[in-house]
């Protein structure tokens, strides 16, 4: 019925109608396989973007959790020095050892600090005060100062309060340090006899975790950044 109504449409036509309606047919073939191939670049761009997405993902999934198995074995290590410290605290060499051990194998570790619970600085270590061969008896620093003098800011301050109210560790959140140097901070808390006698202090430059961390494969296909969730 359709053909039909059509050739009897066509017979109605002029012969000068006819020739123009029949120079449509290449063109809207033409058009046609134009848009398919339009279709086909899309629907392959497309993929491409996802392939991207997906690789980008993966890549950030393997550093995110190089970073977080890193910390986790710094923060077991610390936890190993702080109940160390604790069954002697008279004792500065027993910090100052392990602390320089510590630091010496972790480029991401500027400073590690001994705070007692009021606040006073007992000893601390950082990455510019190593002895140059490790075997070398390492100069005692004792301080006896209060450590906000040390590590100034709203950010460290808080995280000793956590780390004393809750006696768990605790990261600061980020911010510069009197160098201008990005980092954060983790506040070991020690304990001595059931009570808390104060806290081991980490401090964590960003960079050299960025720069150590992340895959060198990964670092080639992508630039990383670390940022806040406040952006």
């Amino acid at each position: 019925q359709t053909s039909r109504l059509f050739w009897r449409w066509w017979r109605k036509q002029t012969p000068s109608q006819q020739d123009r309606y029949a120079t449509l047919g290449p063109l809207v073939s033409v058009l046609l396989f134009l848009a398919a191939i339009i279709a086909a670049f899309w629907y392959l761009r497309n993929e491409e973007i996802e392939r991207e997405q997906e690789a980008v993902k993966r890549d950030t999934e393997v550093v995110q959790q190089q970073i977080r198995m890193r910390l986790v074995e710094n923060q077991e290590q610390l936890l190993r020095l702080a109940r160390d410290v604790s069954l002697k605290p008279g004792d500065p060499e027993v910090f100052t050892k392990q602390a320089d051990d510590f630091i010496r194998a972790r480029p991401e570790i500027l400073s590690v600090s001994w705070v007692q619970r009021d606040g006073r600085m007992k000893a601390t270590r950082n990455a510019f005060s190593l002895p140059i061969a490790p075997d070398q008896m390492p100069e005692i620093s004792v301080e006896d100062t209060d450590w906000r003098e040390h590590f100034p800011g709203a950010e460290p301050r808080q995280a000793f309060k956590s780390a004393r109210e809750n006696n768990a560790p605790v990261y600061s959140r980020p911010y510069l340090n009197p160098q201008g140097v990005r980092v954060l901070q983790l506040q070991m808390p020690m304990m001595e006899r059931g009570q808390f006698s104060g806290t081991l202090v980490t401090e964590y430059a960003l960079d050299p975790l960025m720069r150590y961390l992340v895959p060198r494969e990964i670092a080639a296909r992508h630039a990383m950044n670390l940022i806040e969730v406040s952006g």
